[in-house]
């Protein structure tokens, strides 16, 4: 079952959903709380069983393996058969293709794929940059040379720099000509997209370590090269990037979180790569990762942000790239450093998903 959480309610859930403590919740949202693995860092929302519904995978950095929980159609998730899949690493970051899930580790210069159609999921290994003590903090998947088979990047803290890995349609994947490339100081988790509108993929860094991001345009063979302009300075210890348009000029812009101050800076593209940074945004307490969507119906982009200790925030957009608190934190599990939006009951309406990595679980916000 599932029920509303209010500031003295109970929650009770079906099989292999973990209780939740009694906590306040926003009027925006109805919360429930799922076991997963333990550890669990990094979150993603896809349709894995192709069933046409959304399920939830973990990255659980300390019971080193990936748990999936099988959407409904309806809100509600149940562990997958044959998961959690075991990994040599602690998982850290965790992104979904057609066919197969890929992971990394903060431990590990190496990307592990895991085949869905296989029953046991099957997993292997690709490197993606030597030389270096692996410490890797980004992941995604994109079509970078256009050949319509899904390619891999992933930003190297200690090397500086993003590695792109080449599908080749059969399940394996190997570096692009010119892999790694250099980027700023100690990149954290990469955004990839067309960010010049020449119709190839491109990637932007948050370097940590420089108080920057770095852009490197894509030519469509896999191969990335320095934007002009490129990097642009923002606030202290940029920690991740999200793509998204909040502006309405259909190019993509991008949000900055820090991770040891309480604002955000966005940046606007001007559709040709250049980036310009709007006012900042006050979050009130230190931010993570973050996600988009129009959460109030307006038609503009709003953020979903997740904060310390434990709770979730709405800045609503107003259309120009300003982003303002619109409601009460809601409360979650303690240590939601990462968010996935999603429309987990296809009601129209943009649902959350957080992982609680001090609790074991993840938090799913229904929209009401």
């Amino acid at each position: 079952m599932r029920g509303v959480l209010s500031g003295a309610g109970i929650l009770l859930l079906g099989a292999g959903i973990a209780c939740a403590q009694p906590r306040a919740a926003s009027a925006r949202f109805e919360v429930s709380t799922i076991a997963v693995g333990k550890g669990p860092g990094g979150v993603a929302l896809a349709d894995v069983d192709g069933d046409g519904k959304l399920d939830v995978l973990t990255a659980n950095g300390e019971s080193r393996d990936v748990s999936l929980l099988l959407g409904d159609g309806r809100g509600r998730f149940a562990p997958a058969p044959g998961w959690p899949v075991a990994l040599p690493i602690a998982p850290h970051v965790v992104a979904a293709g057609a066919g197969f899930v890929a992971v990394t580790g903060h431990d590990s210069n190496d990307v592990f794929v895991i085949r869905t159609a296989r029953r046991p999921p099957v997993v292997s290994s690709f490197p993606a940059i030597a030389g270096f003590t692996p410490h890797n903090h980004g992941l995604a998947i994109a079509d970078f040379n256009g050949d319509a088979t899904p390619d891999l990047a992933t930003s190297n803290h200690n090397g500086n720099s993003v590695s792109i890995l080449l599908g080749d349609d059969r399940g394996g994947f190997r570096p692009a000509r010119g892999s790694p490339f250099a980027v700023g100081r100690a990149p954290y988790p990469l955004a990839v997209a067309d960010f010049n509108a020449d119709g190839k993929m491109d990637v932007a860094t948050p370097d940590v370590q420089g108080d920057t991001v770095t852009l490197l345009l894509g030519d469509g063979t896999g191969s990335l090269g320095p934007a002009p302009g490129s990097p642009f300075r923002v606030d202290h210890r940029p920690f991740f990037l999200l793509t998204t348009r909040v502006n309405g000029d259909g190019a993509p812009d991008l949000v900055v979180s820090h991770d040891d101050i309480d604002t955000m800076t966005i940046l606007v593209n001007d559709g040709r790569g250049g980036f310009a940074a709007s006012p900042r945004v006050n979050v009130g307490g230190r931010t993570w990762k973050t996600g988009a969507a129009d959460f109030d119906g307006d038609g503009r982009t709003d953020l979903v942000v997740g904060t310390a200790p434990a709770s979730v925030s709405i800045l609503s957009g107003d259309g120009r790239g300003n982003f303002r608190r619109s409601s009460a934190a809601v409360a979650v599990g303690r240590g939601p450093w990462n968010v996935a939006v999603g429309d987990l009951n296809r009601d129209g309406k943009p649902d959350v998903v957080t992982t609680s990595g001090e609790g074991n679980s993840v938090s799913v916000l229904l929209a009401r």
